[in-house]
């Protein structure tokens, strides 16, 4: 895998990927395997602490202490929906990114991209597309520090804490989010105590994950600092390709470092910095009959490749999808309390690059279009990547840490963001004649020529900037009640632009002499072409199109809205094991943007397409948190609804006719439009937990959502007799889903342990079982069947949690359901906006989804010091 890999990557990204891998973890390991035995002496400390832990739990369920409300609470005193996930179930349940992390959290779903940091989610109802051009339904945090979500769905190690806050999100901490928030944690460094920990993976499909921690006190009480990195290999989805003999890949390696520092007890401040880096190389998995021929004879019936059906999960591009990110995080706090007040300072820096070394044809249409001779790249494409983003973040809160006047509870501070991003992406405009073989004769798919393809360049650069104030108040009332009001004005300002231009140089048309008005006989080289098919002259596209290079007006987007978001609460204790409580709360999402309309036409319909309003919505939510039998068990219960008002709206892929050239006539290509349709929202979640002994415990969560459109008209495909004269895009009323994932899904989770008679160790067996109802919302074209996904777990570990291990088997059943694929109706693959599909007919093959392969590994964990 690796020799295949280094035959993509420059050697930038190589030593980028050489530096965070060995320097971070080999730093990391070795300091912690070297020593680990001067660790000796805080194991007894460290031991103590642990089994003080599970004593408080006793018979019962252990107390989760959550932050939810930037404060620490036990997590059944919280008047909303919040969802843990523990060091602990991480580890149980060899998690390795937020994509594994969704398996215990039946309402999040995320669905790993072409591009990792292109990642799709859906949580509690309502589905995020990168390409929607504006921030995501779901916010995410690093140490209390807005980020997007490619910094964390990549990987995650020494984590501290995970946690899913359900609902409108966005008076108490970093950006509105109209479904909730998902916050990070990492490891904090302990000041007293050395220690750390090493754990390593290996499985099957060539799996192989190791991260590391080091926690060094430099000045005992006052001064520590924790290394951690991580370094993994894997096959990505395991879809290969029967045109290539290599298999996918994914490396990913990153390291961190943490300093915490307390010079008296009023003072903390802790500065984290991360920087990661990964690449990979993926087929996308097809399936159907193949081409069906009959076009032309140079285009026979499955010249592309054989029927492949979803079960054979495999591709048939001739060359991969190449890849890589870099990113760099900090993120800084510094925490002062007097006077039972705490002033407060949360900062970050982040930026990240994305770039596309390749561009292969998915259904093979053409299959000259190989390693040797790919669809070219232009020069810029290698120093400039496809997506930078720089953002900067500063918070200053001032709130109390004991009730004034013994009542009241506040929070006041100030928000800023700052954000610069540019788009910068290359996209196919047009195959020249000549690309397949000489003009003269019959195009053949087997023959391509790179130096006659036209591509097209979409800049989108934007500058986004956010200052807001908030104030949320908690009032501590008689009974056992409590009332929290909240409030945030948002001062949004965005200048960018979105411009499509044609890409000329270096492309040539093959041209026969009379059709330019040459005298015939007289050679290309006397007016200055050269000839590369005989009869035939190489005319640069820079002549033909005459200067007419643009493929889409400069259009602007400069936005400066002002606007309020609230959230109200009203929770009542009927017992001290049960609690009751009513929310309202709204949220506000800026504007998106469109990249990748071909309108060289101007056709004012797709024009307003391309920026959308700001959405805002409204949530009502009722809920009661039960502890019960003693706290062996648990019971919440959360029912909510859920208005939107102009909804940035992914919808699924529709027809439409593209123009890259202007004046020329619209052909059609498939686009998934943006929009800002109404929408509603109900439904409810239900989350238990029961130890019935000591021993045994189990937990099961379910959600059901059932979130649409409310009639709003919406891009959508043509009726059968086409497009009207004029007409680009057909728009039709809509209720269709505004989640891909299916409304009904539950988790059951479930450990056994017991002592092992006469040795200091335990033994263990967990299970996990995710179950996913009916989608028939994953495509206009195909409904994905119920199914259920176990991953089981048996292991060993010292009773003084110093070490473990475990075998693992993930899908053990070997479930194979297929979640997508195409159905009857549906446009066959087509990397080219329909231009081979018009010149050699249709691909034959559809984009499909399988359930994971079965993965059977070992995990090993050890742990010393305070670990």
């Amino acid at each position: 895998m690796t020799i295949w890999r280094s035959r993509f990557c420059t050697t930038n990204q190589q030593n980028n990927s050489t530096y965070v891998s060995w320097r971070a973890m080999a730093l990391v390991a070795g300091w912690g395997l070297g020593l680990a035995p001067l660790g000796a002496y805080a194991q007894s400390a460290s031991t103590a602490e642990t089994s003080s832990e599970s004593t408080d739990a006793g018979s019962g369920l252990a107390e989760i202490v959550v932050t939810a409300r930037r404060k620490g609470e036990l997590l059944q005193d919280v008047p909303e929906t919040v969802t843990p996930v523990t060091t602990a179930d991480i580890q149980s349940y060899n998690f390795q990114n937020l994509q594994d992390v969704s398996q215990l959290v039946p309402s999040l779903q995320i669905v790993a991209g072409e591009n990792r940091s292109l990642d799709s989610n859906t949580f509690r109802g309502v589905s995020f597309q990168p390409a929607s051009g504006t921030q995501n339904t779901l916010g995410f945090y690093v140490n209390d520090t807005f980020v997007t979500n490619n910094f964390v769905t990549t990987n995650i190690f020494d984590i501290g804490q995970i946690e899913l806050l359900s609902g409108p999100q966005g008076t108490l901490r970093g950006e509105p989010s109209p479904s909730g928030s998902l916050t990070i944690t990492t490891h904090k460094p302990d000041l007293d105590q050395f220690g750390g920990y090493v754990t390593a993976t290996g499985a099957n499909h060539d799996n192989w994950n190791g991260n590391a921690a080091v926690n060094l006190p430099i000045l005992p009480g006052k001064l520590a600092v924790r290394v951690a990195g991580i370094d993994e290999d894997n096959e990505l989805d395991g879809i290969s390709s029967i045109h290539d003999p290599q298999k996918p890949w994914y490396h990913s390696s990153a390291g961190r470092i943490s300093v915490r520092f307390e010079p008296i007890d009023a003072i903390e401040a802790n500065l984290m910095y991360e920087d990661s880096y990964w690449n990979q190389g993926q087929y996308q998995q097809v399936s159907g009959p193949g081409a069906t021929g009959g076009v032309l004879p140079t285009a026979p019936a499955n010249y592309n490749g054989p029927p492949i059906t979803a079960e054979q999960m495999t591709g048939v591009q001739t060359y991969p999808a190449v890849t890589w990110n870099h990113s760099q995080l900090t993120t800084g706090s510094l925490d002062w309390h007097f006077l039972n007040q705490r002033l407060s300072y949360n900062g970050s820096y982040w930026s990240y690059s994305n770039n596309n070394d390749s561009y292969p044809l998915a259904a093979d249409q053409a299959p000259g279009v190989n390693a040797a001779d790919e669809i070219p790249l232009e020069p810029f494409q290698f120093s400039t990547p496809s997506i930078i983003e720089r953002t900067q973040t500063h918070e200053l809160r001032l709130s109390s840490e004991t009730p004034l006047w013994g009542f009241m509870d506040y929070t006041v501070g100030g928000f800023f963001r700052y954000s610069k991003n540019s788009v910068n992406v290359v996209q196919f405009a047009s195959f020249f004649p000549g690309a397949f073989g000489s003009p003269l004769g019959l195009p053949n798919p087997f023959m391509y020529d790179p130096k006659y393809t036209l591509q097209l360049a979409i800049n989108s650069p934007a500058d986004e900037k956010e200052k807001s104030e908030f104030l949320n108040f908690t009032f501590h009332l008689p009974q056992d009640t409590e009332l929290t009001l909240g409030g945030r004005h948002i001062g949004y300002m965005k200048f960018g632009s979105t411009a499509a231009t044609l890409l000329p140089d270096g492309a040539f048309a093959a041209l026969p002499p009379a059709a330019l008005g040459f005298p015939a006989g007289v050679p290309c080289g006397a007016f200055g072409f050269g000839s590369t098919y005989p009869n035939t002259c190489d005319i640069p596209a820079s002549v033909l199109l005459g200067g007419h290079l643009t493929a889409l007006p400069t259009t602007y987007q400069n936005l400066d809205d002002n606007t309020w978001i609230y959230n109200a609460s009203l929770s009542h204790k009927i017992f001290q094991s049960l609690l009751v409580y009513a929310t309202v709360g709204s949220s506000w999402r800026p504007p998106g943007v469109s990249v990748g309309i071909d309108n060289a036409n101007g056709d004012p319909t797709l024009n307003s397409l391309l920026h959308l309003k700001p959405e805002t919505s409204t949530d009502f939510e009722l809920g009661a948190k039960w502890t019960f039998l003693e706290n062996r068990g648990r019971l919440n219960v959360a029912v909510f609804h859920q208005k939107f008002e102009n909804l940035i709206y992914s919808g699924l892929p529709v027809t439409y006719l593209s123009a890259t050239v202007p004046g020329a006539a619209g052909t059609p290509a498939q686009f998934a439009f943006n929009t800002n349709p109404d929408a509603v929202l109900n439904g409810i979640t239900i989350d238990t937990g029961f130890r019935p002994t000591r021993q045994w415990s189990f937990d099961f969560n379910t959600s059901y959502t059932n979130g649409h459109l409310t009639g709003s008209e919406i891009p959508c495909n043509p009726p059968a007799t086409g497009f009207p004269a004029g007409t680009y895009v057909y728009l039709c009323p809509s209720h269709a889903s505004i989640s891909v994932a299916p409304n009904f899904n539950s988790t059951l989770t479930s450990e056994y342990h017991m002592p092992i008679p006469g040795t200091s160790i335990d033994g263990f067996v967990r299970g996990l079982f995710n179950y996913y109802g009916r989608d028939p919302h994953v495509s206009q074209f195909y409904t994905a069947p119920a199914y259920g996904i176990l991953n089981l777990f048996l292991g060993t570990r010292s009773q003084d949690d110093t070490w473990e291990a475990e075998i693992f088997a993930k899908n053990a059943l070997n479930n194979k359901t297929i979640l997508l694929q195409g159905g009857p109706g549906a446009p066959a693959i087509d990397s080219t906006n329909g231009a081979l599909q018009a010149e050699f007919g249709s691909s034959g093959y559809y984009t499909t989804l399988v359930t994971p392969r079965p993965e059977i590994g070992i995990t090993a964990t050890y742990r010393f010091g305070s670990k």
